[in-house]
């Protein structure tokens, strides 16, 4: 099983990926005392596991099953709360610069309008 580790994706203060999405994709997310379990709710398949570490956060790895959790349309919006609730055109330069350490390449979501904004 081919599995990739995903950095911060889950934490429970700043909701950068919340349970209640990861829940309405068809999932079931089980929390224990060292760390959590994503489920297919259907077919019970493990999507990723999670590590808790300090504050309360989570280091996921995600199966090969999981992959789907982050599209590129996810991350674009991702990146758009993390930046403060940045522009998409600005955000797309700035990746395209690479001035952030680490950013993935960002494009404009199909639907830009973000609520908070």
């Amino acid at each position: 099983m081919n599995s990739k580790e995903v950095l911060f994706i889950i934490d429970l203060r700043h909701n950068l990926l919340s349970v209640s999405q990861i829940c309405d994709r068809g999932n079931d997310v089980i929390f224990k005392r060292n760390g959590c379990e994503i489920r297919r709710s259907k077919s019970g398949c493990l999507v990723a596991t999670g590590i808790r570490i300090a504050n309360n956060l989570y280091t996921l790895t995600i199966t090969s099953e999981g992959s789907y959790l982050l599209r590129q349309e996810d991350t674009s919006w991702l990146w758009h709360n993390r930046l403060g609730h940045i522009n998409f055109k600005n955000l797309e330069k700035i990746s395209t610069k690479e001035v952030v350490k680490d950013m993935p390449r960002i494009l404009k979501p199909s639907n830009n309008i973000c609520s908070s904004c």
